[in-house]
This record gives structure tokens, sequence and C-alpha cells, in this order.
């Protein structure tokens, strides 16, 4: 009985710490996809004022359609992603409410309430919504680009 109790609290202790690696991995991940979904659109914006100045100052008429596309999915894009920084630091301080109730609930004995972070939920939708608004603008991009190359 007593090894069954040991061979569980190791396994425990394999699961605490195998969550601890997945949870920092996650943290940094996080990171360093909001950095891009700032990073990117904006160079995206960049480049294509460069184009338009040095490449096709003259750009055909059917393409200003696309690039005035991108640049608004882009901007779209940039702006999800601010959005969803402000909303990530709500999603983590409602947490740490939740976390706290459920402790108290807990040390009382009473059942701990299922309590929802829309915060987070936020987040992560605003974050689904960056990528997208950021690959449609790269896609109008493109577009603009090709059809402005000289041949």
């Amino acid at each position: 009985m007593q090894a069954d109790n040991a061979y569980a609290e190791t396994c425990y202790q394999v699961y605490v710490d195998e969550r601890k690696q997945q949870c920092e991995a996650s943290l940094e991940l996080s990171g360093r996809f909001d950095q891009w979904m700032v990073t990117l659109p904006g160079g995206a914006l960049a480049l294509s004022l460069g184009f338009l100045e040095k490449i096709a100052p003259n750009p055909a008429a059917p393409s200003v359609y696309l690039v005035g596309c991108a640049w608004v999915t882009l901007i779209s894009s940039l702006l999800f992603a601010l959005t969803s920084l402000f909303t990530a630091v709500y999603g983590c301080n409602r947490q740490i409410t939740i976390i706290d109730d459920a402790e108290k609930c807990r040390q009382a004995g009473a059942p701990s309430l299922d309590a929802p972070n829309r915060w987070r939920t936020a987040t992560h939708v605003l974050n689904i919504l960056s990528l997208v608004t950021f690959i449609a603008g790269t896609v109008f991009l493109c577009g603009f680009a090709f059809s402005n190359l000289k041949r």
C-alpha cells in the first residue's frame, strides 16, 4: 500500500513538473506571437509605402483597390494585436481573482464556483483576428505588388 502511495506521489510530481514546463513554454511562445503580430503588420505597411514610392509611383488603376485593402487589413491586424495585449492584462487579473476565490472556497470547505474568464476568451478571439487580417493584408499586398511589377 505504501509503494502505491509513493508511486502516486512520484507520478504527481512528474505531472507538476511537466505542467510547469508547458506553462513556461506557452508563456514564452505567446509573448513571441504578440511581438510578431505587432512587428509584421507594421513592417508590411512600411514596405508597401516604400514600394509605392520607389517601384510603383504610378500604380495601375485597378491595383489601387488592392493596396487600400492591404492597408485596411494590416492596420486592423495591428489594432487587434494591441487590443489583445490590453485584454490579456485584464484576463490575467481576472484569473488571479478566480484562483483566489477558489482557494477561499477550498479553505471554507465549500465547493468552488466555475467562474468564467471572458477576458481570456476575448484575447484568444483578438489573436485569431489579428492573424487572419495579417494574412489577408499580406495577400492583398502581394497582389498589388505583382500587378505593378514592370514586365
